[in-house]
């Protein structure tokens, strides 16, 4: 699973965590045996619900306790209501008083996610959004990639250069184009990659911040399409 592989789409803080199948297997037997209780709560009809996937991450900070993260995973096109923050609060709940020394925390991605839910949650749930998710991926893969090519003399004629450009499409010159207004080193790649592909105006409003030029291109992409 993508999130157990790369824990730090879901944060940056995430990025030294590992899977820990074996916290899985001993939610679900306490499930089974009755000692990790679900609340009963109203459940939408069948064909409006989607079993959710779990992931459960863990990390040892040296000199302190294990820190356990239970991720609640809903489709990109479902909304997460009562009986998914009942589960992810059961098993959070558990570990907790299982691993009593140890920082458990429970994440539940979805879609969107009921209001009712977000007002009564405890602080040891948080909630994410799939498209937040996505958004500030691609904004610290731009950032990075941006940084790679200004800090290693990249050659604009390198294939590897010209595949990032067209592999990210029209969201990666841009952004490219406006990092460039603040590095030299990008700037003259910039111009010489403008010469065999048009790259976008770095003509930007000063006030907007990176993520916010993101999720504007982003915006503008699904309207166009």
């Amino acid at each position: 699973m993508l999130i157990e592989q790369f824990p730090w789409i879901l944060d940056n803080d995430y990025d030294r965590f590992v899977p820990r199948k074996s916290l899985k297997k001993i939610c679900e037997e306490a499930e089974q045996a009755g000692l990790s209780v679900v609340r009963p709560v109203h459940l939408p009809t069948q064909s409006e619900y989607t079993k959710p996937d779990f992931v459960f991450l863990g990390a040892t900070v040296t000199g302190g306790a294990d820190h356990v993260v239970v991720v609640e995973l809903k489709g990109p096109d479902d909304t997460a209501g009562w009986p998914e923050y009942e589960q992810l609060n059961s098993y959070v709940s558990y570990l907790k008083s299982r691993f009593g020394s140890s920082k458990v925390e429970g994440v539940l991605v979805a879609r969107s996610h009921d209001e009712g839910v977000k007002e009564i949650a405890g602080k040891t749930i948080v909630f994410k959004e799939w498209k937040d998710l996505l958004l500030r991926s691609r904004k610290e893969n731009m950032e990075l990639i941006a940084a790679l090519l200004a800090g290693n003399e990249a050659d604009a004629q390198d294939s590897r250069v010209q595949q990032i450009c067209e592999l990210g499409g029209e969201a990666v010159t841009s952004f490219l184009a406006q990092m460039s207004a603040r590095d030299p080193a990008l700037r003259e790649l910039v111009e010489k990659l403008s010469t065999k592909k048009p790259i976008a105006s770095t003509t930007l409003p000063v006030e907007l911040s990176v993520y916010e030029e993101v999720e504007r291109d982003a915006t503008a992409h699904s309207e166009g399409s």
